[in-house]
């Protein structure tokens, strides 16, 4: 090889040495681009994370708001329900005498443990927009333990209940037999 052809291999190999570092240059900076986006989207993804976490949490806080509302609200109802008030006056031959007023307070007997399962299954199942009214009370059964067992779908449907809505009513009877079993 003479000297000439020496010089023109040596540019060669220089150019092509320049063509590789700048691929890999190029490779590098694609590298830390693929990795900037990538942790900009994992740090996106968190903060959505964050936010339906907290969205979450909200709706939570909300939905044990709402039942503890509605259950004060149930318990007050049926204490009004059951309140009676008689009026009734004194009256007297004598001026003087003041007319006066006896009331008489009719306290409603005691829940049975059966009503208020229903009515917490109830409550269960207007949460997902599904009012049975007072399907459970027409059944017949008489203790929490009858209804966990023997209540099933042909019971709610035989009660008037749709078939979609029987669906959500049993499963609301599971998820309260559940918690019931583990109180």
């Amino acid at each position: 090889m003479s000297n000439d052809d020496l010089v023109k291999e040596n540019h060669r190999l220089s150019q092509l040495v320049r063509r590789m570092q700048d691929a890999v240059s190029t490779l590098r900076d694609e590298i830390a681009d693929a990795n900037s986006e990538l942790a900009a989207s994992r740090k996106l993804f968190d903060e959505q994370k964050q936010i339906l976490l907290q969205e979450l949490d909200r709706e939570r806080l909300k939905r044990s708001r709402v039942e503890s509302q509605l259950e004060r609200q149930s318990s007050k109802e049926t204490t009004s329900r059951g309140t009676n008030t008689i009026a009734t006056s004194d009256a007297s031959t004598s001026s003087n005498q003041i007319d006066q007023e006896v009331v008489h307070r009719v306290v409603p007997p005691k829940r049975t443990e059966f009503a208020a399962f229903c009515d917490w299954i109830g409550f269960t199942a207007r949460l997902r927009d599904v009012d049975i009214k007072d399907v459970f009370h027409n059944l017949g059964h008489l203790t929490v333990e009858d209804v966990c067992a023997n209540v099933c779908e042909s019971d709610l449907l035989s009660a008037g209940v749709s078939h979609q809505k029987s669906k959500v009513v049993m499963q609301c009877i599971m998820e309260c037999t559940m918690q019931y079993l583990m109180q």
